[in-house]
C-alpha cells in the first residue's frame, strides 16, 4: 500500500514538508488532471492533496467524485490564505492527540429514538440544551455537530458559531455585509427599530481532536461567494484543536445521520479517510452527490478495528453491541424494521436505531457502559405512500395544489400569517385569493391556452378567465416576494431534496458546478426542480417544466442605483401556462434596506417558449456594502418559482 501526498501550485512547499517529515511519497502535480490521475492510480493506498489557494469548489467536486469512484481514502491540507498550508501541514504532523475516547453528538433537530445522556464516554445532547457552549468547549476526542450553515456561520439553537470572531485577515475578498464596517451581523433581529445581534461564539471554542461538521459549505474554496480563508472550516483548522476535520465543500442534505455514522466508524477503528469515503458513498446512494472532505491524514485510526455484523433477512441474528455507536449491515437499502430480543430485562430498551436513508446501514446506539448480547431480526417495513398515485397528471391542477399548500403553511406560521389574512398585502393576497385557487379548474386553463394560441379573438368568457389569471398571478408574485423577505428562499417551499440529475452545468455567475435535483411534492404530486451551485449555493426552486432560470445583469451595483435585469427561461415550449408575473427583491436582511422593483408581466401562447422578462430594481442607498442576493419571485400560471443570484453592493458614489 502506497501513501502519497500530492503538491500543486502554492501548496507544493507544504506537501514537500509533510512528505519529508512523515516519510510519504510525493507527487508534484502540474495541474488538476495530474491530481485526478494520481487519485485513480492510488486506489490501493491513500492520498493527501495540498492544492494551495487556487483550488476551487469545482476542483474539490472533481476530486471527491474521483476518490469516491475508486474508494481511495483522501485527505487535504487546507491553504487558501498565505502561509495556511504550511501551518496546517505542521499541525497535522505535531498534533497532540488526547488519550481519552470521549465523543459528543449534537444536532439542531432531535433524532427520533435518540435518548440524550452520557454513557461510556459518549454524550448525546438535546437540541435545545441550555449549556451547549460549555459542553462543546470541554476537551474531547471527537465532536459531531449537525445544523444549518452558510460557510461562515453555524446555527446553535438561537446563537451562532461565527468565523468572523476568529478572523484577523485583511478585508479585501468578497464577504457578506457583516464582514465590512458598514454592516452588522446578518442574523440580527430588528427590535423596535434597533438591531439586536444574537449570541455568537468562536469556532475555536469547539475543543475536540476530530470535528465532524455536518453543515452546508463547511469549508469554502476559491470561487465561493465569501472569502475562502474566512470559512468555518478554515477557522477550525487555524485553531489549536481539530487535528482532523470532516466537513463539506458544498450543500449537504439536512439530515443528521451522517455524523452518527462517522462516530460509529471512528469508534469501530476505521481510518479517517475510510470514514469520509463511506460518508460520500452513502450520500451518493441517497442523494447522488459526494460533498464530504477530510482535512487531515486519511491513514489515522484511533481504536481497535472491529467488523460490523451483517443481519440476514427475516431471521434472528446474534449480535454483540459495544457501548456507544455500532454500525450494522442490513439485507438491503429498503426501509427495514428491526425486532430486538434480549436475555434478561431492560437491556433492549437501552438501544436506539437509525437507518441511513437509501442505504443498508443501521446505526445502533447502545446506552450502557458494558457490551450487550442481543438477537436482532431485520424485516422489510411496509412502504408508506406519500402521495396519491392515482392523482391526475394535469399540470395546472398540481401547480395550484402546490401553491395552496404554500399558502396554508404561511397561514399557520406567526411570522407570515398576516400575508394570507383577509385585507393584508393591500388586499391582493387574502382569503378570496385562496378561494379563487380552489375554483380554477383544469378545463378553464386548457380553454384559455387554446384560445391564446388560436387566430381568432377571445370570447367574453375567455377574456374574463384571462383577467382572473392575471390577477391571480400578480397577487401570487407579490405574496411570494413578501414571503421570501420573512423566510429563507431555500426553505419557504419545503419541497423534498430529491435526487441529482445526471446533467450538470456551469454557474452563470461564478463558473462553478451547478447540480439540479428533482423531487415530487408529497401533497400535490408536482415535480419540483431545485438548483444549487457549489460556489453561490441555492440558485432556484421551480417546477420541472422549466430547466433553469437565469437573472442576467450586472453582478455589482452601487447602493442607491436603479438597475435593469432580465429573467431568461431555459426550457421547452410551454404547455400548461399562459400568464407569468415576476418581481425582484433583495435577500431578506435585518436592516430596512431591501429595495424594490415593479411587477413584470408576460403572456405566453401555447407552444411557444417563455420569452425573456425585463425587471427593474432600486437598491436603496442605505444597503450595507458586501455580498447580498437578488431574488426573483415568479408566479407562472398559478405556480410559485424562486430564483436567486449573488449581488455585490458597493458603497454609494460620492
Amino acid at each position: 500500500m502506497t501513501n502519497l501526498i500530492v503538491g500543486l501550485g502554492d501548496g507544493l512547499p507544504a506537501a514537500r514538508h509533510f512528505a519529508t517529515a512523515a516519510d510519504r511519497t510525493i507527487v508534484e502535480a502540474n495541474g488538476i488532471d495530474d491530481v485526478l490521475g494520481t487519485i485513480k492510480d492510488a486506489a490501493d493506498g491513500s492520498l493527501i492533496v495540498s492544492g494551495g489557494s487556487a483550488l476551487t469548489s469545482r476542483d474539490l467536486c472533481r476530486f471527491a467524485r474521483a476518490a469516491s469512484a475508486v474508494a481511495t481514502p483522501m485527505g487535504f491540507i487546507a491553504g487558501w490564505h498565505a502561509g495556511d498550508a504550511l501551518r496546517h501541514a505542521r499541525k497535522m504532523l505535531g498534533y497532540n492527540w488526547m488519550a481519552g475516547r470521549d465523543v459528543l453528538y449534537w444536532s439542531l433537530t432531535d433524532l427520533p429514538g435518540l435518548v440524550p445522556g452520557r454513557f461510556a464516554g459518549t454524550e448525546l445532547l438535546r437540541s435545545d440544551g441550555s449549556d451547549l457552549l460549555r459542553q462543546l468547549s470541554e476537551p474531547r476526542h471527537a465532536t459531531a455537530l449537525a445544523s444549518h450553515g452558510n460557510g461562515i456561520d453555524f446555527l446553535l439553537k438561537g446563537s451562532f458559531l461565527c468565523s468572523m470572531l476568529d478572523d484577523d485577515l485583511p478585508a479585501e475578498a468578497p464577504f457578506r455585509p457583516c464582514g465590512h464596517g458598514s454592516g452588522p451581523c446578518v442574523h440580527s433581529k430588528n427590535v423596535n427599530g434597533r438591531l439586536v445581534e444574537p449570541s455568537r461564539y468562536r469556532p475555536s471554542e469547539i475543543a475536540a481532536d476530530v470535528i465532524i461538521l455536518a453543515t452546508c459549505h463547511g469549508m469554502l474554496a476559491r470561487g465561493s461567494l465569501c472569502d475562502s480563508a474566512r470559512s468555518l472550516g478554515a477557522a477550525l483548522i487555524r485553531s489549536r484543536w481539530a487535528g482532523a476535520l470532516i466537513t463539506t465543500y458544498t450543500d449537504v442534505q439536512g439530515e443528521n445521520w451522517q455524523p452518527l455514522v462517522a462516530l460509529g466508524m471512528l469508534q469501530a477503528g476505521h481510518r479517517l479517510g475510510d470514514i469520509c469515503t463511506e460518508l460520500n458513498r452513502l450520500t451518493q446512494g441517497s442523494d447522488g452527490d459526494t460533498p464530504w472532505l477530510l482535512f487531515g491524514d486519511p491513514t489515522l485510526t484511533f481504536a481497535a478495528r472491529r467488523q460490523e455484523p451483517r443481519l440476514p433477512a427475516g431471521a434472528p441474528s446474534a449480535v454483540r453491541l459495544q457501548p456507544g455507536m455500532n454500525l450494522l449491515q442490513l439485507p438491503s437499502a429498503e426501509p427495514t424494521l428491526v425486532t430486538v430480543e434480549a436475555a434478561g430485562t431492560g437491556q433492549a430498551s437501552r438501544v436506539g436505531f437509525q437507518q441511513v436513508p437509501g442505504a443498508g446501514t443501521l446505526v445502533a446506539v447502545h446506552y450502557a457502559d458494558q457490551p450487550v448480547d442481543l438477537r436482532l431480526t431485520a424485516e422489510a417495513a411496509e412502504r408508506s405512500v406519500s402521495f396519491d398515485s392515482l392523482r391526475s397528471v394535469r399540470s395546472t391542477v398540481e401547480q395550484l395544489a402546490f401553491t395552496r399548500s404554500v399558502l396554508d403553511k404561511a397561514a399557520k406560521e406567526p411570522a407570515t400569517a398576516e400575508l394570507v389574512a383577509d385585507g393584508s398585502l393591500r388586499s391582493l393576497v387574502s382569503t378570496s385569493l385562496s378561494q379563487h385557487i380552489e375554483h380554477v379548474t383544469y378545463s378553464s386553463s386548457y380553454e384559455l391556452a387554446s384560445a391564446l394560441s388560436s387566430a381568432g379573438g377571445l370570447s367574453p368568457g375567455e377574456l374574463l378567465e384571462r383577467e382572473n389569471w392575471v390577477r391571480l398571478n400578480s397577487a401570487l408574485a407579490l405574496f411570494l416576494a413578501a414571503y421570501q423577505q420573512r423566510d429563507s428562499p431555500t426553505t419557504c417551499f419545503g419541497t423534498p431534496r430529491g435526487t441529482v440529475l445526471p446533467a450538470e452545468s456551469e454557474c452563470p455567475y461564478c463558473g462553478m458546478v451547478v447540480a439540479q435535483r428533482e423531487s415530487r411534492d408529497a401533497g400535490s404530486g408536482l415535480v419540483r426542480r431545485v438548483g444549487w451551485c457549489s460556489g453561490c449555493a441555492f440558485l432556484g426552486n421551480t417546477s420541472s417544466a422549466v430547466d433553469a432560470i437565469t437573472i442576467e445583469g450586472p453582478g455589482a451595483v452601487r447602493a442607491g442605483d436603479r438597475r435593469e435585469y432580465t429573467l431568461v427561461f431555459d426550457g421547452p415550449p410551454v404547455t400548461g401556462w399562459s400568464v407569468v408575473h415576476a418581481c425582484l427583491r433583495m435577500q431578506r436582511t435585518p436592516w430596512a434596506a431591501t429595495g424594490e422593483g415593479p411587477l413584470g408581466e408576460v403572456i405566453v401562447q401555447r407552444g411557444e417558449p417563455l420569452a425573456p422578462l425585463k425587471l427593474l430594481i432600486r437598491v436603496r442607498p442605505d444597503v450595507p456594502v458586501g455580498v447580498h442576493y437578488l431574488v426573483a419571485a415568479i408566479a407562472a400560471q398559478g405556480d410559485l418559482w424562486i430564483c436567486r443570484r449573488p449581488l455585490f453592493v458597493e458603497a454609494p458614489a460620492d
